[in-house]
């Protein structure tokens, strides 16, 4: 990695400092004030762990490819030069299991936190997880496959349609991560916001704004990251690179949306507190 890598993944990793530290330091302080609750970690201890599985996640996805050659993604019959990952892509069973795999690690992380902090009783956390992890399934394979409209239309998925568009390089890049991340985010926080709604999860109580300030940080997080990247780099030796940054940080905004979102009455709270930092003094 060049100097002006490096500086770009700083700017990056600062910018999503700068947007969870207010809100995941009051997750925490929320925790602390229940009976048997550990004094919480330092927000960057926790941040570089998710930053850890992020990474491992990537790395197992790999790995996975390499022992089940039937996983392996498939090459886009696009006219547009791929990108955003490289020139393949999950399809059928691989767009189920990509974000299983490669969440897995946080969602491992998510588990230990929540049972070291109290954020939810063990079984209501396997819920939320086992809830996080089928709608990142169904939201990557609406994306990658698009069942129904794609073949009708004459595409196959979200991503194969936009590249195939004369949208211009830098267009059809920020194009691509919004939808992508938007998708990856709005359905799983969305259907935890409801079964919190209904108290299935922590009882009474939920918060839509927390859950939007979930999906839009993933979205603005995601997207700034690659909008940087692709303003410095435009070769085709880039994608992989491009990708996994993508990923990574897609990752690990996923895993701070889903600490802050999963508990409906402390959501609510911290929801309290972004409703306030808006209004000012």
């Amino acid at each position: 990695m060049n100097p002006l890598e490096t500086i770009i993944e700083l700017i990056s990793v600062f910018s999503f400092l700068l947007a969870y530290i207010p809100v995941v330091s009051k997750l925490l302080k929320e925790l602390e004030k229940k009976p048997g609750v550990p004094p919480s970690p330092k927000f960057y201890f926790l941040f570089f762990l998710a930053l850890f599985a992020a990474g491992l996640g990537g790395v197992l996805w790999i790995w996975s490819q390499k022992v089940f050659p039937s996983l392996y993604a498939t090459p886009l019959n696009v006219s547009f030069n791929p990108s955003l990952g490289g020139s393949r892509e999950p399809h059928s069973l691989a767009a189920f299991l990509w974000p299983i795999v490669t969440f897995l690690p946080s969602i491992v992380l998510f588990l230990w936190t929540s049972e070291k902090h109290k954020l939810l009783p063990g079984k209501k956390a396997i819920l939320v997880s086992l809830t996080m992890l089928g709608s990142l399934m169904i939201a990557s394979w609406l994306f990658y496959d698009t069942p129904i409209i794609g073949p009708l239309l004459g595409f196959q998925g979200v991503r194969s349609y936009i590249l195939d568009q004369s949208f211009g390089y830098q267009m059809t890049e920020i194009l691509l991560v919004i939808i992508w991340s938007a998708m990856l985010s709005a359905v799983p926080f969305l259907v935890i916001y409801g079964l919190n709604l209904k108290g299935s999860i922590s009882g009474p109580g939920a918060s839509l704004i927390t859950s939007a300030y979930a999906i839009f940080t993933t979205i603005g997080l995601t997207t700034f990251s690659i909008a940087l990247f692709i303003t410095f780099f435009t070769s085709p030796e880039s994608e992989s690179l491009r990708g996994a940054i993508a990923g990574i940080v897609l990752r690990v905004s996923l895993f701070f949306g889903l600490l802050i979102s999963s508990n409906g009455s402390v959501a609510k709270k911290i929801s309290d507190d972004i409703i306030e930092s808006i209004k000012g003094p």
